[in-house]
């Protein structure tokens, strides 16, 4: 009910939002007052007020934010399953150690073996994203909520050497490190990478502010907030159909781990039945036991009536043709119980028939 009640507002707010917007057609020339408040679209190329700099490597990037990631080459610990022996007594599991680069640190306080595997206790560079202070589509700046869109990270690709000595470059990774091919445990590896470079050509979704600022737009009817960050020359349109199509995948994403769930449901529910109900006829037959297909057609059954539920007032003819389905799957569920029921009375007959002609 949450998942369908999440697609029916967000296509509704989405939709409303297309009649409602008010395209800017020149993203360089002044802001016009009479947009303040206004839901708008505007394209062009994305700048930034200043290079953002990791000065230890050298790395200088004119981008919306920059990213450092850092590992540790740490000792890892694994237990292998419990062992048994010839009596069927526990002996208990083994545990081997290997190391490996990782982002969070393992506390090797824990680990079975203490002695010889030992980790530092906390890291010596901490992983970071540096966002600009200023970025703007010619004279509109954007918000922070805009400037957390931009995830896609490109790794920067430099073959300029540090000049610390104790810094080297591999690959794309810095390490921290006397021996890139032989680290140590507590060595350092760094990866930098960058999102939203100045020159690329972004469209943009959302209110405009005061001041120019771009940020969430907060009036739809339904109160879903509208603001949407794509890379590349978009059209109103294209914007609106690209939310759509993944609104929908998303929907449907959520749907089928539903059923799901529905289907463990059902087949839980039927074993219980068997346990504790096995003398009543009435109660085994009210909930889906036997064949997997009866639990599979009622669980289906189950998910297409809260679907169809959820989007009664928004489309009904998708209501009607859902509710159609959820009858044929009931239809054909009953199909199912009277032929198994009709064939165990046969076979039944039969051997009845069999022993009276023996007799």
């Amino acid at each position: 009910m949450w998942n369908e009640a999440r697609a029916v507002a967000t296509n509704r707010a989405l939709e409303d939002a297309i009649q409602t917007i008010t395209p800017i057609l020149d993203a360089d020339g002044p802001i016009d007052k009479a947009f303040i408040g206004k839901l708008v679209y505007v394209t062009g190329v994305l700048s930034v007020q200043e290079p953002l700099t990791e000065v230890d490597y050298g790395v200088s990037v004119m981008s919306v934010k920059l990213k450092r990631r850092v590992q540790m080459y740490q000792w890892i610990e694994e237990e292998t399953h419990d062992t048994f022996d010839a009596d069927g007594n526990l002996m208990g599991g083994s545990y081997f150690y290997y190391t490996e680069w990782k982002d969070k640190l393992i506390d090797s306080n824990l680990f079975h073996n203490t002695m010889s595997h030992w980790n530092p206790r906390e890291f010596t560079l901490k992983s970071q994203v540096q966002i600009n202070e200023r970025a703007s589509v010619g004279n509109y700046q954007l918000d922070s909520n805009l400037k957390d869109k931009f995830t896609d990270y490109i790794e920067v690709a430099s073959d300029e050497r540090p000049e610390r000595k104790d810094i080297k470059l591999h690959a794309g990774l810095y390490y921290h490190s006397l021996d890139v091919w032989n680290p140590e445990i507590g060595d350092i590896r760094v990866q930098i990478s960058y999102a939203g470079q100045q020159g690329e050509t972004i469209t943009v979704v959302a209110q405009l502010n005061d001041n120019g600022l771009l940020g969430p737009y907060n009036k739809s009817p339904l109160g879903m907030t509208i603001l949407l960050l794509r890379p590349g020359y978009l059209s109103i349109g294209d914007m609106f159909s690209l939310e759509i199509g993944e609104n929908r995948i998303q929907t449907w994403l959520y749907r089928g781990a539903s059923w799901g769930i529905m289907y463990l449901a059902c087949v839980c529910l039927s074993n219980v039945t068997r346990a504790l109900v096995p003398r009543f006829r009435f109660c085994r037959r009210l909930l889906p036991v036997g064949q997997g297909s009866i639990k599979m057609h009622l669980s289906m059954t189950a998910s297409l009536v809260i679907t169809s539920m959820a989007w009664m007032w928004y489309r009904p003819i998708l209501v009607v043709a859902l509710l159609i389905v959820s009858l044929i799957f009931i239809a054909f569920t009953r199909f199912l119980n009277r032929g198994r029921q009709l064939s165990g009375y046969r076979r039944l007959r039969s051997i009845q028939h069999d022993r009276n002609s023996n007799e």
